[in-house]
This record gives structure tokens, sequence and C-alpha cells, in this order.
């Protein structure tokens, strides 16, 4: 099972990649977010984490990702830095977008 994880650089995912792995689970990073979509269909993740600051219009991102039927369901999980980006966080929840993780992530 895959795991897409949508950001600037490896930061997430080099916090949660080991834990996955541990679960039976793959990482495959994407750093353009114009190729969402076309991993999505190619890769069929179980869930998308999107690193926050990583894109450059949210809501019409979101859109994108629920307009297209191969991703109209899936789970999305967003990663936020709870001080820089206190707005989105906010847009995100009144939007009824309540899978968010707020940064730094301590995993130990």
């Amino acid at each position: 099972m895959k795991i897409l994880v949508i950001e600037s650089h490896s930061a997430i995912s080099s916090k949660i990649s080991g834990l996955c792995e541990s679960e039976g689970l793959t990482l495959v990073n994407c750093h353009d977010e114009k190729k969402t979509i076309e991993i999505i269909e190619s890769l069929k993740p179980i869930v998308l984490v999107v690193e926050c600051k990583f894109l450059r219009e949210m809501q019409i991102f979101i859109n994108a990702i629920r307009s297209h039927k191969i991703s109209n369901d899936l789970p999305i999980l967003f990663v936020c830095d709870g001080e820089t980006e206190k707005e989105m966080v906010l847009q995100l929840r009144e939007a009824g977008h309540h899978d968010l993780i707020v940064m730094p992530l301590h995993l130990k």
C-alpha cells in the first residue's frame, strides 16, 4: 500500500518513512503540485499527505483533487506549521477538513 506525500522537501517523509515501512506502507514523494493527479492515477495511494506551505493555492488544489473520479474519495491529511500557517489551518477547518497535523513532528 502506498502513501503519496506532496511536499517541498523530504522533511515529512524523512520523519515518517521508518514508521510507515514497519507497517508495510510505501511512501512516495511528489515535489510537483501540478503532477499530483497523474501520480495519484498511476500509484493509487491509500492516503494523500500534503504539506500546506508547499501549496500555492490551497482551494484550487483541493478542488482539483476532488473533481477527479479516482481521487474524489482519497483521504487527505494536511501537515501545517502551527505558527506561520494559522490562517490556513482555520480555513481548512472551516471547509470541513479536520485531518490536520501541526508541525513540528516529534516521533519517538
